[in-house]
């Protein structure tokens, strides 16, 4: 095998042992490189209904009314042309489509959804203690898919 080529494999091994599992193996002089990738696994068919659940109830509120996201305030050009953003603002998605419409004062929810039915979603608990629940909820779900694949052989 050329030296560029385990250069480069030490590289890969290298970068992705954070978060990534790189592994090479050798049987009988060939080389292979395993990726494997946390979070990527195969979902029983039978709880796909649960899945679903999961994230229409607990999982999609999170983002939209708990968890914070950078939004660009400035892009900053340089003389090559590249752009640079700066992320200058930080709020949930809801907290942004709030500050938006009273800036336009226009309305881009449905006509059967208010804003103060909506902040009682929002802030009916803190962020970290509804991360807190959800996560017990998503452990709950992991839980059942493995005792699941235990199960079937």
């Amino acid at each position: 095998m050329g030296h560029t080529v385990i250069k480069w494999i030490c590289e890969l091994q290298r970068r992705f042992t954070n978060y990534m599992g790189a592994s090479l193996r050798e049987k009988g002089g060939v080389y292979t490189i395993r990726l494997t990738v946390p979070g990527y696994f195969h979902i029983n068919q039978g709880l796909s209904g649960e899945y679903n659940d999961f994230f229409t109830e607990w999982f999609d509120p999170y983002l939209n009314y708990h968890r914070p996201c950078g939004y660009v305030t400035e892009t900053i050009t340089d003389y090559k042309g590249r752009e640079k953003k700066i992320y200058g603002e930080y709020a949930t998605p809801y907290e942004k489509l709030k500050s938006i419409s009273k800036e336009k004062n226009t309305s881009f929810l449905k006509q059967n959804f208010t804003f103060e039915e909506m902040d009682k979603i929002a802030y009916n608990m803190s962020d970290n203690e509804y991360a807190s629940l959800m996560r017990k909820q998503q452990y709950r779900l992991f839980d059942i898919n493995s005792l699941l694949k235990s199960t079937v052989v």
